[in-house]
């Protein structure tokens, strides 16, 4: 097989063991009798350097059968397992670097989760997994020390139950960052979150942070 210059294959097989912790058994929203989480999972992708490797694009599918997945069970507010999902998605992925101060990279997920247990269930959506995320960050490096940044995340539609009947709406987010150094080992740094004040919600009942802004020094200690 002879691949272009610049193309790397790449495929892996795992399985995983997951034990519940110890709130989870013993919490106040706890199951004694939770089992613990199996899987057996499998991703094969491709990856092409571009441009003189100034770009690189790639993609890759996955594949993950699950035996007693831990979950929250928010009919019941306690944890619990689901005798079997599956989720199979595609993950695209691509990064530029037209100059040496300036890089952009975005990504685009789609999954599909499902609840594999026979019964009313089987073939639905698990509950708070949206199907689609996409995700663009810009960063500037300025000669003089400065770091402008910018991320804007698109989260698609999902379900808050089990049953599929309760929507949660998608939502955009984006957020801004800045850094400056002022010395070899010194730097201020500041984010703003949620930029645009988008009201969304990841669990149906539970707010979420508005806009926020945070700001801080960094010290390299090395």
């Amino acid at each position: 097989l002879a691949l272009a210059s610049g193309t790397t294959l790449r495929a892996s097989y795992g399985e995983g063991f997951k034990a519940p912790t110890l709130y989870q058994l013993y919490g106040d929203y706890g199951t004694r009798t939770l089992r613990p989480e199996t899987a057996v999972n499998y991703d094969a992708g491709i990856e092409q350097a571009l441009l003189g490797g100034r770009a690189r694009a790639s993609a890759t599918y996955f594949h993950r059968d699950t035996k007693n997945q831990i979950d929250f069970d928010l009919g019941t507010f306690i944890y619990a397992n689901i005798a079997r999902t599956r989720a199979e998605g595609v993950e695209l992925a691509l990064a530029l670097k037209p100059v040496d101060a300036l890089t952009f990279s975005a990504n685009y997920s789609y999954i599909d989760s499902q609840n594999r247990v026979v019964g009313a269930n089987f073939g639905k959506d698990l509950a708070r997994r949206p199907h689609q995320t996409v995700s663009a960050n810009i960063d500037y490096a300025f000669p003089f020390g400065l770091s402008l940044g910018s991320t804007v995340t698109h989260v698609g539609d999902s379900y808050d139950n089990a049953a599929n009947t309760v929507r949660l709406d998608g939502y955009v987010l984006a957020s801004v960052r800045a850094e400056m150094a002022v010395g070899p080992r010194l730097s201020i740094y500041g984010r703003v979150e949620n930029l645009f004040d988008e009201k969304y919600q990841v669990v149906r009942g539970y707010g979420t942070y508005g806009r926020a802004a945070y700001g801080g020094v960094r010290v390299k200690l090395d």
